[in-house]
């Protein structure tokens, strides 16, 4: 066998281009990024009004829009402690993401079996919008139900 050959790898394209390309890409992902950020935390404020929740704005910070779902879903808040552990956060959030949505939407009036879509990707965007916009009867305040 011949081991003399050589390859060429280079391609008509020049580096600034290239460099230009990669950028334009990143600018582009991260504008995408930034308009579902502000559609999911538009959308959970509207879930967190409908269930007259306090500090509706926690839907806008990282860490505390965890702390408004867990709020919601009538969770404890000790288990925002699971993102903090590797390897067992992403079981645990994964079953933990899919409990909490059941809830909320429980609460929301609608069928639970929506909350345990919300962990399916391009899904989830939909029924954001639809928890939120959708016609829910207002859940009767908290000091009523005890």
């Amino acid at each position: 066998m011949d081991y003399t050959a050589s390859y060429d790898y280079s391609s008509n394209l020049d580096p600034e281009i290239g460099a230009a390309m990669g950028i334009g890409f990143m600018i582009f992902a991260m504008l995408l990024g930034l308009i579902f950020y502000v559609y999911s935390s538009f959308c959970l404020m509207k879930i967190a009004q409908k269930l007259n929740a306090d500090n509706v704005w926690f839907a806008w910070v990282p860490i505390l829009n965890i702390v408004l779902m867990l709020k919601l879903a009538d969770k404890p808040v000790w288990w925002l402690i699971f993102i903090f552990i590797p390897f067992l956060n992403a079981l645990l959030m994964f079953i933990g993401t899919i409990i909490i949505w059941i809830e909320i939407a429980k609460k929301l009036n609608k069928p639970s079996w929506l909350g345990a879509l919300m962990f399916i990707s391009p899904v989830n965007l939909i029924l954001l919008g639809y928890l939120a916009f959708s016609n829910t009867a207002a859940p009767a305040p908290a000091a009523a139900k005890k």
